[in-house]
């Protein structure tokens, strides 16, 4: 069993240990397009590492060895592996910026 699964993740803390250059996704019909930025990131949790997708403001200001705290977020599985982000409806949330913090009591 995998730990994680495809639906929603309540509360997750993660240290990110690395990020990968974002992309502008864009989206709509000719006239209308809109233009999203998202970059890739990984992160260790308690339960190990996991994938996770950073969102137009999130990628500026999430750095790497930031601790940071995703609530009522998603979580896919693609090719076995989870891939977590905030989403439309959750909220991400920068607990430690100094880039030298310790994951502690990550899943509450």
């Amino acid at each position: 069993m995998p730990l994680f699964e495809d639906g929603p993740i309540d509360l997750l803390r993660i240290k990110v240990i690395r990020m990968y250059p974002a992309r502008v996704i864009k989206k709509g019909l000719l006239n209308q397009l809109t233009s999203t930025r998202a970059a890739a990131a990984c992160g260790m949790t308690t339960n190990g590492l996991v994938g996770f997708v950073l969102w137009n403001s999130q990628v500026d200001e999430v750095k790497v060895g930031n601790i940071i705290q995703i609530k009522n977020g998603w979580c896919r599985l693609q090719d076995g592996e989870p891939v977590i982000s905030s989403g439309r409806t959750g909220s991400l949330t920068i607990l430690d910026n100094n880039l030298t913090g310790t994951l502690v009591g990550a899943e509450e």
